[in-house]
């Protein structure tokens, strides 16, 4: 080696060396001294390896978990402990990491779980500043998602509790109908929602919410739109009963239920019914509740006299109709002669707008030969035209002796509304039609000339274009109207109502926001 090289070798090989014991240096060094140029940026703490759902069978079974925690550099961990009583999480235990970038920990619970059915615990790193000289940064705080110990012995899963059901519900039909229960054991089950088909008998599902996945939750229940269609709807909060989950390590869980009453009170009849034109009922208020139908008969007596008569046919009055107004409603008088007669068309105005009694018991005579024989024909087309639960004994509506004796008729609101869509969807009823949408009518008879004046408290509002009113001491006030609403027909009737106007009214009204909310029955 020259006298040159072994110059250079003297001053080169020593600072190697030195810059090599530098690098080594640095990389035995867990953190190296530029890490506290990052340490404003405190480093996200991770914690794994913990069982946030547990199920011991008995109070024998420690409970503890080996968790990771990253980074750790001798961090603390806390245990806490959910205080149900105060609302507080207490601290229970305190645990040191080992000065690594990650390091384990086992953590036992207390035996304060064994005290109740269900506790909630959490673990808790705590943040740390920058420590230059340890060379570490600083670091986040970390706290775990709840830990759910349940102790089977308290609780061993035989029955599954469903509180805070409200039973009975009233509200605007505006509103949201809602309640929050509560389900113990929750554990993610389904919280369903039926509605009882009153036609059909049976529960129809309408809605399902989640549980979360914990011993006890609590639901906000959201009733379908469909409740508003009823005056009173029945409905199920039910929590089926699951298999075995072995995920979750839970055993079968049983069922439970509560039957819930809805309400809707629009407005205050003691029966009532809307129904579009094609039958379908948007809102119903003891509709299949036998009630008297009072002067709503006449519609059914019309029907029969359009469809028995031609409109130049006469209509005689008969002393067999008085005779039979007189025995159930006593001395009567509206103005008609025994043997007066008119055509069958002035007939209709006479008994449809002003209620004529004795032109309606002297249509039926004239059609059938007596009152008797026109009932037969009545009840046969009221089975054709769909009613199940109507009785007629004459052609006008009067009851008896105000107990309905047995000699007045009987109906619904449901098939007092078939009639009277049978009315305004036939082709054939054209003519009843014009008639209960006239406000007067001047008639003329064998013997005289007089005005009648319509009875409908609503003609006219509303696109009201008829049809009949009823009033009797058992009925109270009745009326069908029917409402031309869009260009489609609805149908209402109110019976025993407070008010035929205002109670119509109420029925109309919601049947506006029926439609323009696509409200359906079931």
């Amino acid at each position: 080696m020259t006298r040159d090289l072994r110059r250079t070798a003297r001053v080169v090989l020593p600072v190697a060396f030195a810059i090599g014991i530098i690098v080594l240096l640095a990389s035995a060094a867990p953190l190296s001294g530029g890490n506290c140029a990052y340490a404003a940026t405190a480093r996200t703490t991770t914690i794994a390896g913990l069982n946030t759902f547990r199920d011991p069978v008995t109070t024998e079974a420690a409970q503890t978990d080996t968790i990771t925690v990253t980074p750790a550099y001798g961090r603390t961990v806390q245990l806490m402990y959910y205080d149900a009583a105060s609302g507080k999480w207490v601290c229970k235990a305190t645990y040191t990491l080992k000065n690594a970038e990650s390091a384990k920990v086992k953590v036992s619970y207390p035996n304060d779980w064994t005290t109740a059915a269900s506790t909630t615990w959490r673990i808790k790193v705590p943040k740390v500043a920058a420590n230059s000289a340890a060379g570490t940064p600083a670091m986040k705080l970390c706290k775990s998602a709840d830990i759910t110990i349940h102790n089977r012995s308290k609780d061993p899963f035989t029955a599954t509790s469903l509180k805070g059901v409200d039973t009975s519900m009233s509200k605007d039909y505006t509103k949201t109908m809602t309640d929050s229960v509560t389900i113990c054991p929750a554990y993610g089950r389904e919280v369903c929602l039926y509605i009882y088909n009153e036609n059909t008998g049976n529960w129809k599902k309408k809605a399902t919410f989640k549980t979360a996945n914990k011993y006890s939750a609590t639901v906000k229940l959201t009733y379908p739109e469909t409740w508003k269609a009823h005056y009173e709807s029945k409905w199920r909060v039910s929590v089926p009963a699951t298999a075995p989950d072995a995920a979750k390590n839970l055993p079968a869980l049983p069922k439970v239920k509560k039957n819930v009453k809805l309400y809707n009170k629009v407005g205050s009849m003691g029966a009532g019914i809307v129904m579009d034109e094609k039958g379908n009922v948007l809102y119903d208020h003891a509709i299949k509740a036998k009630m008297s139908p009072a002067s709503m008969t006449k519609m059914m007596t019309a029907i029969l006299m359009e469809e028995n008569m031609d409109p130049s046919d006469k209509v005689t009055i008969k002393q067999a109709a008085k005779d039979e107004i007189n025995d159930l409603w006593g001395p009567y008088y509206d103005g008609y002669a025994t043997g007066e007669y008119m055509t069958e068309r002035k007939a209709l105005y006479a008994m449809l707008l002003p209620s004529s009694n004795v032109v309606a018991g002297s249509s039926g005579i004239c059609i059938s030969g007596s009152t008797a024989k026109f009932a037969k024909l009545m009840n046969t087309k009221a089975k054709e035209i769909g009613c199940t639960a109507t009785t007629f004994k004459n052609a006008h509506g009067l009851e008896g002796d105000g107990t309905n004796n047995g000699k007045g008729n009987w109906s619904t609101a449901y098939d007092q509304a078939l009639i009277g869509r049978y009315i305004m969807t036939n082709s054939d009823m054209s003519t009843i039609r014009t008639v209960v949408k006239t406000s007067s009518k001047k008639i003329t008879t064998s013997k005289r000339t007089f005005w009648v004046g319509n009875t409908n408290p609503v003609l006219g509002e509303f696109g009201n274009v008829g049809i009949k009113t009823g009033t009797e001491i058992v009925a109270g006030n009745c009326f069908c109207g029917a409402f031309n609403y869009g260009g489609k027909i609805y149908i209402t009737v109110v019976m025993r109502a407070s008010s035929k106007r205002y109670d119509t009214i109420a029925l109309f009204n919601y049947m506006k926001y029926s439609v323009e909310n696509g409200i359906k029955a079931y």
